[in-house]
Order: C-alpha cells, then sequence, then structure tokens
C-alpha cells in the first residue's frame, strides 16, 4: 500500500507534524469564534473537523479517499458533531468562489504544488480570510537525499524550506504571510513513538497487519533517524486581500 493507504487503513486522525497536540495548541492561540465558516482540507478521519465543530465553527471538510470520509462520518455520529462531509480534490475544490473564513490544512497541501493549492484555496475564501496550513519544512534549501527519501515514502513532491513555503503563499495572492511556531518542533510523522492515543481511531486490522505496512513503519523509523534534525514545521498563515 501507499503511503495514503496506510494513514486511511490505521484511521490516524493526527497524521501531522506537532500531533493532535500540536492542533489544539495552534487552535488554542488562533482566533475561533463561534460562527466561522471553516473549510477543513484534507480532513482525513474527520478529528480536527470534530474540533472545530465543537468550538462553534460551521464546518465543511472535504478529502479525495472515500474510505478517510467514512471513518470521518463515524466520529462525527459518535461525538454528535455537526460537520458537513465532501469527497472532493484540493487543487479543484467543489464549493464557490468566497465560501469560507478560514481555509485550515494539515500536511495536505506538501503532496500538491503548493501555489497552485494556495491559488485554489484562496478563491474559495472570502475577503479578509485566512488560510492556516500546518506543514513540515526543510532547513537547508540543498537536500538532495531527503527529497528522495521523503518522494519515496509519501509521495510527496520536494520539501519547500520555510522560505518556500512563504513565496507560495505570497505567489498565490496572500498578504500579511507568517508562521505560527510550535513551542516543540520536533517532527511528527507516522509511524514515529509519538503517535497519540485516539479513542475514536477506527483500525482495518486486516490491512494493518500486512507485510507492508510493517515494512513501511521501520522505514520510516529510519528516515526520522537519519533526517529528523533537517526538518521543523509550523503554522503557515495568509489573508487574501
Amino acid at each position: 500500500m501507499e503511503y495514503h493507504e496506510i494513514i486511511a487503513a490505521t484511521g490516524a486522525g493526527a497524521a501531522h507534524p506537532g500531533g493532535f497536540g500540536g492542533t489544539l495548541d495552534f487552535l488554542a492561540d488562533a482566533e475561533v469564534a463561534p460562527g466561522l465558516r471553516v473549510l477543513e482540507v484534507g480532513c482525513g478521519t474527520g478529528r480536527t473537523s470534530c474540533v472545530l465543530a465543537a468550538m462553534g465553527c460551521a464546518v465543511t471538510a472535504v478529502d479525495r479517499s472515500e474510505a478517510m470520509l467514512e471513518k470521518a462520518k463515524r466520529r462525527a455520529a459518535m461525538l454528535g458533531a455537526t460537520v458537513d462531509f465532501v469527497q472532493g480534490d484540493l487543487l479543484a475544490l467543489p464549493f464557490e468562489t468566497a465560501s469560507f473564513d478560514v481555509v485550515f490544512a494539515e500536511s495536505v497541501t506538501a503532496f500538491a504544488p503548493p501555489a497552485e493549492a494556495y491559488r485554489e484555496y484562496a478563491r474559495v475564501l472570502r475577503s479578509g480570510g485566512r488560510v492556516w496550513d500546518r506543514e513540515l519544512y526543510k532547513i537547508e534549501a540543498d537536500a538532495p537525499e531527503l527529497d528522495a527519501e521523503m518522494r519515496a515514502l509519501y509521495g510527496s513532491a520536494p520539501l519547500p524550506t520555510k522560505e518556500g513555503w512563504f513565496e507560495s503563499l505570497e505567489s498565490a495572492g496572500f498578504v500579511r504571510v507568517r508562521v505560527w511556531a510550535p513551542r516543540d518542533t520536533r517532527p511528527f510523522v507516522v509511524g514515529s513513538a509519538e503517535l497519540e492515543a485516539d479513542p475514536l481511531q477506527f483500525i482495518d486490522l486486516d490491512r494493518v497487519l500486512r507485510p507492508d505496512v510493517a515494512a513501511f513503519s521501520a522505514r520510516n523509523a529510519a528516515f526520522l533517524r537519519r533526517f529528523g534534525e533537517g526538518l521543523s514545521y509550523g503554522v503557515f498563515i495568509g489573508e487574501k486581500p
């Protein structure tokens, strides 16, 4: 199985840098007001979407994976969370222009050409709306071995530096571009020892127990040992004029 299929099979609810704790830390600092119209892009199993709904946001969540969305809907039903889950692609979001106050993404934009993704995020944001995008970045621009291993493991494009993320946001028309820096910037990647307990993690045991999943976990751990010091992360923020 490839990376996204493994994530779907494990039902991981926080497969992004900083984990679920990092999500909560950011939301505690962000301006989250009841009634905020939020689109979560690449919602996965819906853990963040349900938190936003509990904070009083009007949440729409999109993911390309039917398997992820089914688990997200189960989570929302069990929590009594109101979330509108929609299948779609982040490069062609199935929503009208100026529909949202916030587009929130967590370790999703790195799997697409970032500037193209940001232009699509900007399209669905109202004037004055914000993008919040939690992403890994590499410390040094020239890191061909890191780029090659990330592509092999995760299927992602070459990882930008912090400055590269800023440039992509600005090229898409965002202003007041900045980054929210977590207190703990150790990278979090699926398969690491930092995986946090999720009481509503729906695991497909028949798929998770396959040998290729164990092989991925071992290779991922080796990746972190070798390249972890060359990675960090933050939540990249931009505003639509």
